[in-house]
C-alpha cells in the first residue's frame, strides 16, 4: 500500500523539526570570531616582539580545519600577532606549521604569550621537526587560562617525546642544529574558538648565531680573497645560515647581495662532490656468519650458477696485421745480414789480391 503526502503536510513537518535543526546547528556552529580590537595589549616583551609568529605559517596537513593569519591588533599598529582560528575536527587536535632554518641552544628556551577569550581554552603543544627526515619531537601539552598566557618550554629538559622514545616524554631534543619546522598543536577536539600569539622566541645558539653574522658581514670586504673564503664558510655552514642570509640577499651593494643569493642557491641545490665514490665504491663482499645448512629453507631450490662468460674471439685481422709486420721486420734483418756478409766477404777478397801483389813484388 502507498501513502501519499500532501505538500501542506510535508510544510508543517519541515516547520516543526525546524527549531530542533537550528539547535543541532548551534552546536556544532563555530564560535563567532572577536575583533581583535577587543583584545587586551599584550604583556609580550618589546624585546621580544616580531619573533617567528610573523613568519609564514599554515595548516599542517589535509582534512584540518584551522586558519593561520598574522594580524595587527588596534591599540598596537606596531605590532603583529599570529590568529589561529580553529574549528572542531574529528581527531584530537589540529597543528599550524611554520617553516625553518634554525641552530637552536642546547639549553635554550621557546618563549611566546598566548591568547584566548574561552573561559576553558583547549591544551596547546609545541613541536620541533628537524633533519631531512624532519623527525618529530613534541613537548608536554600546556594549560592555558582566559586571557594572556605566558608559555615558557625548555629545550633543553628530557620531556620531549618522538617514535624514537616510544611516544613518552622522556627524551632530550635532538638535532638542534638543524631545526626545519615549527609546529603549534591545538588539542580542541570538536570545540572551535581563537587563539593569539605574539613574541613566538626560540633562543638560537650564540656562536654559531655571531659566526654566521660576521661570515655575512665579510661578504663586503675589500680583498677579494676574504669575500671568497666567506662565501665558502656560509655554504658549509649549511641550511642553518639561511637565516643570517635573507636580509644580505637584500643588501644595498649588490655584490653582497649576490653573493648572498649565490649562497642561498647553493644550499638549496646542493651539488655531488666531485669524484665522490658510489654506493657500492670500495663495498666488502657480505660474508655470510651462518654454517653450511643452518637456518637454510629446506624447500628453498639450489642456486643456479651463472654461466660463464665465452671467451672472446681474438681479432683475426690485428692479429694478421701483427704477424705481416713481424715477417717484414725478419726480411730487413736478413736483407741486413746478408749485406753485412758480402761486404765482409768484399773485404777479405781485396786484402787476398793486396796480399799477392805484396808477394810477388818481393820476389
Amino acid at each position: 500500500m502507498h501513502y501519499r503526502i500532501s505538500a501542506a503536510a510535508a510544510l508543517a513537518a519541515l516547520l516543526l523539526a525546524a527549531p530542533v535543526l537550528h539547535a543541532e546547528a548551534e552546536k556544532t556552529a563555530p564560535a563567532p570570531a572577536k575583533d581583535l580590537e577587543d583584545i587586551p595589549k599584550s604583556p609580550a616583551d618589546e624585546k621580544a616582539r616580531e619573533g617567528i609568529e610573523t613568519w609564514t605559517w599554515s595548516s599542517d596537513g589535509p582534512g584540518q580545519i584551522v586558519l593561520v593569519s598574522t594580524v595587527k591588533p588596534k591599540d598596537q599598529a606596531e605590532n603583529r600577532v599570529l590568529k589561529i582560528d580553529y574549528l572542531g575536527t574529528r581527531g584530537d587536535k589540529v597543528s599550524a606549521k611554520c617553516p625553518t632554518d634554525l641552530f637552536l641552544a642546547e639549553k635554550g628556551m621557546l618563549t611566546c604569550q598566548i591568547y584566548s577569550a574561552e573561559k576553558a581554552p583547549p591544551k596547546i603543544a609545541f613541536s620541533i621537526c628537524t633533519g631531512d627526515k624532519f623527525v618529530w619531537q613534541e613537548c608536554e601539552p600546556i594549560d592555558l587560562k582566559e586571557g594572556w598566557n605566558e608559555v615558557k618550554v625548555d629545550l633543553g629538559a628530557k620531556k620531549w617525546k618522538s617514535a624514537a622514545s616510544g611516544w613518552k616524554h622522556e627524551a632530550e631534543l635532538q638535532g638542534l642544529n638543524d631545526v626545519r619546522a615549527v609546529h603549534l598543536l591545538v588539542y580542541n577536539g570538536r570545540s572551535a574558538g581563537l587563539l593569539y600569539v605574539d613574541g613566538l622566541q626560540l633562543e638560537r645558539d650564540e656562536k654559531f648565531a655571531a659566526k654566521c653574522k660576521d661570515l655575512v658581514k665579510k661578504l663586503g670586504e675589500e680583498k677579494f680573497e676574504d669575500r671568497e673564503n666567506a662565501e665558502k664558510e656560509l655554504v658549509a655552514a649549511g641550511r642553518p645560515a639561511m637565516e643570517y642570509l635573507r636580509d644580505a640577499a637584500e643588501h644595498a651593494e649588490p655584490e653582497v647581495a649576490q653573493r648572498a643569493k649565490r649562497v642561498m642557491d647553493k644550499i638549496d641545490h646542493p651539488k655531488p662532490a666531485e669524484n665522490a665514490p658510489t654506493a657500492d665504491a670500495g663495498a666488502k663482499p657480505k660474508v655470510e656468519n651462518t654454517k653450511a645448512g643452518e637456518n637454510a629453507d629446506p624447500n628453498a631450490k639450489p642456486k643456479e650458477e651463472a654461466p660463464k662468460a665465452a671467451p672472446m674471439a681474438p681479432d683475426t685481422k690485428a692479429t694478421k696485421r701483427k704477424a705481416k709486420k713481424e715477417e717484414k721486420e725478419k726480411e730487413k734483418e736478413k736483407e741486413k745480414a746478408m749485406e753485412a756478409e758480402k761486404s765482409n766477404e768484399a773485404e777479405k777478397s781485396k786484402e787476398a789480391v793486396k796480399s799477392k801483389d805484396d808477394a810477388k813484388s818481393q820476389e
